[in-house]
């Protein structure tokens, strides 16, 4: 019944101040996926955004992370096994670069 939650930010990095796209995956101890829904807390346990999982899975959220707050996730899985989890540090020592698309 145990699960754990990797975080995947992308680029690598979750910069302080700007927007961050992070995608995680939620495997169970026997290494299958799992569904799973819960929250972005900040240290002070502050509400940041809603995460859920969207296929096999996997999912992603968005969030400006704060200069010196660290970050986590309460995760609830289908099953109703809560744990906590701690989001990668934030750096602020590296630029930023956010792509969108647009029509043609």
């Amino acid at each position: 019944d145990d699960y754990e939650v990797d975080f995947f930010p992308e680029g690598g990095y979750v910069i302080e101040d700007v927007n961050n796209r992070v995608a995680f995956k939620v495997l169970q101890s026997n290494g299958l996926s799992t569904e799973m829904e819960g929250e972005i807390v900040d240290f002070e346990n502050n509400w940041v955004c809603d995460i859920e999982t969207v296929h096999n899975g996997m999912g992603m959220f968005e969030f400006i992370p704060e200069k010196g707050k660290k970050y986590y996730a309460i995760c609830i899985t289908k099953e109703g096994i809560e744990k906590r989890f701690a989001l990668p540090e934030t750096i602020n020592t590296i630029p930023g670069l956010t792509t969108e698309w647009t029509n043609d």
